[in-house]
C-alpha cells in the first residue's frame, strides 16, 4: 500500500480516536439518602497534597484540583475560600470554622498519572476522594470517590486535571438538587 493510501486510512482513525471522550466512575460513600446542601453558603475548599504516581510527584496538581472543585461548585455557592495546601483534615476543619464557612470540601488525590498518551497509548488516570463536612460540627455530610481515565488514543494535550471537571460538576449538581416530592 502506498504511503498516500496509508495516510488516508490512518487520518480518520487519528481524528476520531482523538475525539473519544474520557470515561469516569463515581462511587458514593455509605449513606441512607443523598445529602442536600444549602445554596449560597460560604464554603472552604481544602487544597490537597500534590498527586503522585510511584516516585513522580506532580507539583501543582493539588492546587489544580482545588480550582476544579471550586469551578464545579461555584454556581451553587456564594463565597468560597481556599485553605492552605496539604492540610490535615482536622486542621482544615478548624480553618473552615474560623473562616465561618458552613461547609468544608476536602479532597484527597488518590491517584494521579499524567502520561504521554499520544506516544505511548497509555491513558492519563486520576482518582479523587471528595468529602463534604459541616464545618461547625466536623460531621461528614457526604463523600464520593471519582476515578477517570483519558482515551488510550489522543492527539495530545490531555492531562489528569482535564478529567476532573465533568464528574465534579455532576456531583455538585446532585448535592444541590432540589428534592422531588
Amino acid at each position: 500500500m502506498s504511503r498516500y493510501r496509508l495516510a488516508l486510512v490512518l487520518m480518520p482513525l487519528a481524528l476520531f480516536g482523538g475525539c473519544y471522550t474520557a470515561g469516569f466512575q463515581m462511587n458514593a460513600g455509605p449513606r441512607a439518602t443523598r445529602t442536600q446542601l444549602v445554596r449560597n453558603a460560604s464554603t472552604c475548599i481544602a487544597i490537597p497534597a500534590d498527586g503522585r504516581y510511584g516516585d513522580q510527584v506532580y507539583h501543582g496538581s493539588g492546587q489544580t484540583t482545588a480550582e476544579a472543585v471550586n469551578r464545579a461548585f461555584a454556581p451553587y455557592l456564594n463565597t468560597t475560600v481556599l485553605t492552605a495546601a496539604g492540610e490535615a483534615q482536622h486542621q482544615a476543619l478548624l480553618d473552615a470554622a474560623e473562616q465561618q464557612c458552613r461547609y468544608l470540601l476536602y479532597s484527597q488525590i488518590l491517584h494521579w498519572e499524567d502520561r504521554a498518551t499520544e506516544w505511548s497509548g497509555k491513558p492519563d488516570r486520576v482518582a479523587l476522594k471528595l468529602s463534604v463536612f459541616q464545618s461547625k460540627t466536623g460531621k461528614t455530610l457526604d463523600s464520593m470517590v471519582f476515578k477517570a481515565n483519558s482515551s488510550s488514543f489522543t492527539l495530545g494535550g490531555d492531562h489528569p486535571q482535564d478529567l476532573l471537571y465533568k464528574p465534579l460538576k455532576r456531583y455538585a449538581a446532585e448535592l444541590f438538587a432540589t428534592p422531588t416530592p
